[in-house]
Formats: C-alpha cells, sequence, structure tokens
C-alpha cells in the first residue's frame, strides 16, 4: 500500500548477550497494493523449550502467509467478513496454526533432537520430546498479528505483548482484548494444545493512523503504558516528518539502548503508520509527545517530592526519637554520677570506720596481749620472792609477817616498772628482796636480843 510504511525489527537482549543466549524474537512485514501486514513473535524463555528461536521465526513466516491468503480471498469472493468477523478470523487462526505446525514437523524431521540439546532440559520434558510425544512445545512462542487494506483492518493475539493503535485524533488504544492468563513470567502460547481457544481478535472497519507493536521486551522496559505510548506516538512523528529511512533507523539504533537500560529482554517493534499525514497532525502528534513527556516528568518530580518529603518525616521523627533518647541518657548519666558520689561517701566513711575498728581491734588486742604477760610475770616474781625470802624467814616468823614481806616484794617489783617491759628487772626485784630480808634479819636479831634480855631478867 503506497499509502502506508510497514516495518518489523527485532534486537537480541542486553542480557541474552551477556549469556550467549540466541535472540527468541522474530518479526517480520509484508505489503502490496491492497494490504500491509505486520507481525512479530516472541520465544519462551525456558530451557524447557530449546528450539523457541526457530518457532517464533516460523509463526512469523505462517502467519504471513496465512493472511495474504486470506486477504486475497476475501477480495477475490468479495466477502463481508464484518458480518462475522470474529468467525472468519478463527478460521485464519486455524490456518496460521497448520501452517506453523507444518514447520515444526519438516524441521523435527529434518533436524531431530540430539542428547547435546537436551542438556538443558528437565528430565520431565526431555522424556517427552525423545519420545515423540508434543514435540512441538519445544518450538513455543507468542505472537501478533495485524493487517491493514483499504477497507478494514484486524488484528489476532495469542501470548503477551502489546498491540497499539492510534487514531485520526491521535488517541491512543489497545484494540486487541487482555488476556488475564498473561501475568509476569506465565503466558499463553501458540503451541498450547488449546491454541485456538486462547487466541484474541479484533476487527475495524475504520484503520488507524497507525498501527505499532511490541513484545513484552517493550513492555516491562516502561512504568506504564503512558510512558509506552510517548514511544509509539515519537515513532509516528518521526516518520511523518522525516519518511521511512530516518523513521527505521531510528528505531534500529534505539532498541538495543531500550534493552540495556529496561528490560534487557529481547525487542521486536513493528508498525503500519499512514504515509500521508497533514502538517497540523504532525504538530498535533508533536504537542502530545511533548504533553506527554511533560505529564511523565511532572508525575516523576511528584514522586520525588513525595519521597523526600516521606523521607524528611522520617528523618524529623529518627531525630525526634533520637533527641528523647539523648534526654533519656543525660538523664540516666547524671542519676548515675550522683550514685557514684554517693558511692564514693559512703566509701570513705567505710574507710574511715574500717581504720577505726582496725586501730581499736589492735589496740584491744595489744591490752589482752600485755595483760596475759603482766599477769605470768606477777606470778613469776611472786614466786621468787616466796623462793628467797623463804630461806631468810625463820621458823620461828609468823604468818602475817610472812605476808607483810610477801606483799613488800611486790609492790616494789610494780614500783619498778616490771611490767610490760618483761622479767628483765628480775635482778633488781631479787636485790630489793635481798635488801628487805637483811633488814629483816636485823629486826629479828634485835628483837632476838631483846627477848634474850627480857628472858634473863627474869631469870
Amino acid at each position: 500500500m503506497n499509502t502506508t510504511y510497514d516495518f518489523a525489527f527485532s534486537e537480541q537482549g542486553y542480557n541474552h548477550i551477556k549469556s550467549d543466549k540466541v535472540c527468541q524474537d522474530s518479526s517480520g512485514h509484508y505489503s502490496d497494493d491492497s494490504m500491509a501486514i505486520v507481525v512479530i513473535a516472541d520465544g519462551h524463555g525456558s530451557d524447557n523449550y530449546p528450539r523457541t528461536d526457530r518457532g517464533s521465526s516460523f509463526a512469523v513466516e505462517a502467519t504471513i502467509t496465512a493472511i495474504r491468503e486470506f486477504v486475497k480471498t476475501v477480495e477475490d469472493s468479495n466477502i463481508d467478513i464484518s458480518v462475522d468477523s470474529e468467525s472468519y478470523l478463527e478460521q485464519l487462526t486455524k490456518n496460521i496454526l497448520a501452517n506453523w505446525y507444518e514447520a515444526v514437523e519438516a524441521d523435527l524431521e529434518k533436524d531431530p533432537f540430539s542428547e547435546e540439546e537436551m542438556s538443558k532440559v528437565s528430565y520431565k520434558y526431555k522424556k517427552r520430546y525423545m519420545s515423540g510425544q508434543r514435540q512441538e512445545k519445544a518450538y513455543g512462542t507468542t505472537l501478533i498479528a495485524a493487517c491493514q487494506t483499504k477497507n478494514y483492518w484486524f488484528g489476532l493475539q495469542i501470548g503477551d505483548g502489546k498491540c497499539v493503535c492510534i487514531s485520526q485524533d491521535g488517541s491512543m488504544s489497545e484494540p486487541i482484548p487482555w488476556d488475564e492468563a498473561c501475568q509476569a513470567n506465565i503466558t499463553t502460547s501458540i503451541c498450547d494444545s488449546e491454541a485456538i481457544e486462547e487466541f484474541r481478535y479484533c476487527f475495524m472497519s475504520e484503520c488507524p493512523v497507525a498501527t505499532l507493536m511490541g513484545t513484552d521486551g517493550i513492555d516491562d522496559s516502561y512504568a506504564n503504558s503512558e510512558e509506552m505510548y510517548i514511544l509509539y506516538r515519537s515513532i509516528l512523528a518521526i516518520f511523518a516528518e522525516y519518511g521511512r529511512e530516518t523513521g527505521e533507523s531510528e528505531i534500529q539504533a534505539f532498541l538495543p539502548r531500550l534493552s540495556c537500560k529496561g528490560s534487557g529482554d529481547d525487542v521486536s517493534i513493528a508498525g503500519i503508520v499512514s504515509a500521508k499525514l497533514s502538517t497540523t497532525f504532525i504538530e498535533v502528534l508533536k504537542a502530545q509527545c511533548e504533553y506527554a513527556n511533560a505529564k511523565v516528568y511532572r508525575e516523576q518530580v511528584d514522586r520525588e517530592l513525595t519521597l523526600a518529603a516521606e523521607k524528611q518525616e522520617y528523618v524529623l521523627s529518627a531525630m525526634k526519637k533520637a533527641q528523647m533518647n539523648y534526654d533519656f541518657c543525660v538523664q540516666k548519666a547524671n542519676e548515675v554520677q550522683e550514685e557514684i558520689e554517693i558511692a564514693q561517701r559512703t566509701q570513705e566513711d567505710a574507710i574511715k570506720r574500717f581504720e577505726a575498728a582496725e586501730i581499736a581491734l589492735s589496740t584491744a588486742m595489744t591490752a589482752y596481749q600485755d595483760s596475759v604477760v603482766s599477769e605470768e610475770a606477777a606470778t613469776v616474781v611472786v614466786e621468787l620472792a616466796s623462793a628467797v625470802t623463804g630461806d631468810i624467814v625463820s621458823e620461828t616468823a609468823t604468818v602475817e609477817q610472812e605476808a607483810t614481806i610477801q606483799e613488800l616484794v611486790y609492790e616494789r617489783v610494780i614500783s619498778d616498772e616490771f611490767l610490760p617491759n618483761g622479767v628483765g628487772n628480775v635482778n633488781s626485784a631479787e636485790e630489793g628482796c635481798s635488801e628487805s630480808s637483811e633488814g629483816i634479819n636485823e629486826e629479828n636479831a634485835q628483837s632476838t636480843t631483846e627477848f634474850i634480855q627480857v628472858t634473863d631478867n627474869d631469870e
């Protein structure tokens, strides 16, 4: 069709390049005077699908072939498919599946599975493949296709990915219904046993200004659909303003960067865009792109502001808690300081008490020891005095006289400070005893003389 540009590009994903995996995406396009066709297919990334890259390529070829035959039949037979579009499109899908299965069977016959090829396949799948059961699953892939003619547009899809249409007023839509069974890494597939029932369709009598589709590597590179729509509007604006060559060159240069900064997955984009757009429409597209970019930027800034405010609130809350903890710690530190001061004073009192008790104990022990020594020393002195005076006192001395002598000796010892200097003064005590004995002897001699004289007078 001379009124449209059609294109399709696939690029190996950044992560697949790093892990040395082949590109599992495939894409293709076809156009002539009566139709324009674009197709993309995304092979499954699991090791249990070892020929998924071949499967996606077969799906693209099978679809283009089936759609070309379908459109030719409709035109040649002058069929109005709008009357029962879903039935016609379902029949088209059966033809696509038949073509795909035929390609898969031919490939298996030409190149049977090998042990090396099965090295990374799980035991369950390997057993199935090597026994010839459900071998088509090794070729599993998703599929999106769209066809635009002069009188109608239709699209069909199985699995994930997005097909977006831009209308005459620049608005964006996703006409092919979404399948809720496609979530995260789970998707329906052309290799499913019930694949014919899992296909979704859309038919429109009025053709859009542009049809753009991408595999999930494109979708997953953007935070939301609005951001992805900016990409598709920009592509349309570039083609409209600069032509096919520049548009295709921009896409080919952009896809590797998108995968690297985005999903890291294989990426495919295909599209049918109007080749004749008015200048005013192009300006509208530019304005819409700028508005969308500004909106996205504003939302980003709003999120950053909200995040900054939340961080500030968190920091202030943390500071408040830290201040409370600091105040509590200061309070506890002051209380501990008071306890230390009290403990120090108590320690000082305890030391004084201990020292006083130590002195008292020492004094008491000294006094006790002195008293014991004094008693022992006194006993020794008395015994010595008794021994000394025992020879001096005559047999005629009276008991009173002996007691008087002992008392005099004891007082003499005490007066000489015998205690506590020990028995060092025993000699002095003995000398005192000798002197006392001499005095007593003199007195006894005098008394004896007087007694003799009295006796003589009596005689």
